[in-house]
């Protein structure tokens, strides 16, 4: 906010009052020049410490183990460090404040980070608390690059070199980066930057999600609703099995840089088919056996039962024994994953 100090000024107007209260009239003490010299320079070079950056609490408590200790400058970076990280959580746009979110596009990017997504991932991240050198720092771990040793000022030099590398990485970087900002930022700001990732994603037609640390796959509404809501069923129901070849089958779509689709064919249809032996009271049967034996209790009128048979025998032919050049696209394994769901919504219907 307009007037009050930021971090890099209160390390030094604290080194300042140290300074005042622990001067050598008799020039004993080296503490001042050691202090000025953090302040300036480090390691020969001019340094620009970022304005409330938590990088600058680690440069100086790195010198300080070195140099000196000043107790009280530890303190007031603490709670320095804590303030700020509170007003973050505190600070929220009108839109957010009032309820109101941008409407949903109809998705359009799964293979691809286009510009604005790479640039509001990084001032997202940048107004949660975390600086330009610590996203540098994630980059460089992820593309496994050196950071470019003649950057030191934060602004303009640091920032420019983030949006480089960004800007210029493989589309699937991109959600790297996403995922180790995640883990990066303190554990109450992971949800809001979540929140906000994600409202991206669905203004922008993005079809992937930021959940509980990790991206994944991200079908339109009536899909969410539908996988998610069958998930939930059959973990309540005790069906856990099933639950876990769904969740896999949903795993195996989110994978990065290329799909597992052949895989989310497979859980898919196995979690219909573990359903359908639990419900037929035949453990050992396929689908297509299930089918056929045990209509009554599947209740599959024809020719559903037809088209459910088809299912399994799509998943058996491009799932199981997939022949060179038959496998299904992201498109089709996404529609053999909805169609199971409905069919397990069918036959365990929520009361």
């Amino acid at each position: 906010m307009p007037g009050e100090a930021t971090l890099a000024q209160s390390v030094e107007q604290l080194i300042r009052n140290q300074q005042v209260v622990g001067s050598n009239p008799t020039g004993g003490s080296k503490k001042p020049t050691e202090s000025k010299a953090f302040l300036g320079h480090r390691d020969g070079h001019s340094v620009e410490l970022a304005a409330d950056c938590p990088k600058t609490v680690r440069i100086w408590q790195e010198r300080r183990a070195d140099a000196w200790d000043y107790p009280s400058v530890s303190r007031k970076l603490t709670e320095i460090a804590h303030q700020r990280s509170a007003d973050a959580v505190m600070t929220e746009r009108f839109s957010r404040r009032h309820g109101f979110r941008v409407e949903a596009r109809p998705i359009r990017v799964r293979e691809d980070a286009p510009a604005e997504l790479r640039n509001a991932v990084v001032y997202i991240a940048h107004d949660l608390g975390l600086c330009f050198n610590e996203l540098r720092e994630i980059l460089c771990r992820i593309l496994h690059t050196a950071p470019d040793p003649g950057n030191w000022s934060e602004i303009p030099n640091v920032r420019d070199e983030v949006l480089r590398w960004v800007g210029s990485c493989e589309w699937f970087r991109v959600y790297d980066f996403i995922e180790e900002i995640y883990q990066s930022l303190p554990r109450d700001l992971r949800g809001r930057f979540a929140d906000e990732v994600n409202e991206f994603f669905v203004a922008n037609g993005i079809g992937w999600k930021l959940e509980n640390g990790a991206i994944s796959y991200r079908g339109d509404d009536e899909f969410e609703r539908s996988v998610r809501s069958v998930n939930q069923v059959l973990i309540r129901e005790g069906r856990q099995t099933a639950a876990r070849e769904m969740a896999e089958a949903l795993s195996d779509l989110s994978r990065l840089p290329e799909p597992d689709v052949t895989g989310a064919v497979q859980h898919a249809v196995a979690a219909l088919e573990c359903l359908a032996r639990d419900v037929c009271n035949d453990p050992h049967a396929t689908l297509g056996q299930l089918i056929q034996r045990h209509p009554d209790a599947l209740a599959l009128t024809p020719p559903l039962d037809s088209a459910a048979e088809k299912l399994w025998a799509f998943a058996s032919q491009r799932g199981r024994h997939v022949r060179e050049g038959h496998a299904p696209d992201r498109r089709e394994a996404a529609l053999v994953v909805r169609i199971a769901a409905a069919l397990i919504e069918y036959l365990n219907p929520v009361e």
